[in-house]
């Protein structure tokens, strides 16, 4: 499943900011496990939620095998229905190949922008599928509304630099308030942590020079509370004392255990890109 690829990517991130082979030895492996099932795989279903992790290896390696395997990601899911775990893959993997094809695929910037445009729009601002969170001030935060950002404009706007993308996102974490509701964003979903970071590293590399030291100490401020209520070790045992995230994010009720691996691993990427950064735990 999708979150396959955040584990391939973080391991093999993890080995290019260590030089660890055993690292990558881990990741290529993987890699070439889901490479191998999406070559076989005449409908092309194996392919699609390894976007990130085949272009990520694509970008580093050049090897036209991972090329290959993004354009056969097409074809499946334009027979999909609608849902927000579809709109995300496709979105993924329209901003995907805008890039890898260095603009050339008019079509993937066509539906990248008109799916986040109709997000823009409020499609899903819906009491009924996307209740209300929270309210700061004037602004609402709805239950998705900081996914929105990381799987529709923030792709939208790193595939096509136009501004409209990256102002939605500053809105959003200008207006909602972050720190002082996090605890109430956790308990909605945990999964909210990694994404929360992720968009606003994002913030930091791509907006304004007078608005990214804002979103730097933003994201420090979040980490260090993914860090103070997730870090599980034997010195600071929060449930098995394991050393890691995994146990918090578990849940027996759901099955699938390689959902929160996946949240983990992306959760471990985002501190590899604040690897400079001291937090105390």
């Amino acid at each position: 499943n999708i979150f396959n690829s955040y584990i391939i990517s973080f391991y093999a991130n993890l080995a290019k900011k260590t030089n660890d082979a055993t690292y990558k030895a881990k990741a290529d492996a993987g890699m070439d496990y889901w490479l191998k099932q999406c070559e076989e795989d005449e409908t092309g279903e194996a392919c699609h939620r390894h976007c990130e992790a085949f272009h990520n290896y694509y970008n580093n390696t050049g090897d036209k095998r991972y090329y290959d395997a993004l354009l056969k990601m097409s074809g499946p899911l334009e027979k999909i229905g609608q849902s927000p775990l579809i709109e995300q893959l496709r979105t993924n993997m329209d901003s995907t190949m805008y890039q890898v094809t260095r603009g050339e695929d008019d079509e993937s910037r066509q539906r990248l922008e008109k799916t986040a445009k109709r997000m823009i729009a409020g499609e899903l601002d819906k009491d009924d599928i996307n209740p209300v969170l929270y309210q700061e001030n004037e602004f609402i935060i709805r239950k998705e509304s900081f996914f929105i950002p990381w799987s529709q404009y923030i792709p939208a706007y790193r595939a096509t630099k136009d501004p409209i993308y990256l102002k939605e996102t500053q809105k959003i974490f200008d207006s909602a308030n972050v720190i002082t509701h996090l605890d109430q964003i956790n308990k909605n979903n945990p999964s909210n942590l990694p994404v929360i970071l992720r968009t606003l590293l994002d913030l930091y590399e791509f907006s304004e020079e007078n608005k990214k030291e804002g979103y730097l100490t933003l994201a420090h401020q979040v980490a260090q509370y993914t860090l103070d209520n997730y870090w599980d070790t034997p010195e600071n045992k929060k449930l098995s004392g394991d050393t890691g995230f995994l146990k918090l994010f578990n849940s027996k009720s759901i099955p699938d255990n390689s959902k929160y691996v996946g949240v983990s691993a992306l959760l471990g990427s985002q501190f590899l890109r604040m690897s400079e950064t001291v937090f105390y735990h």
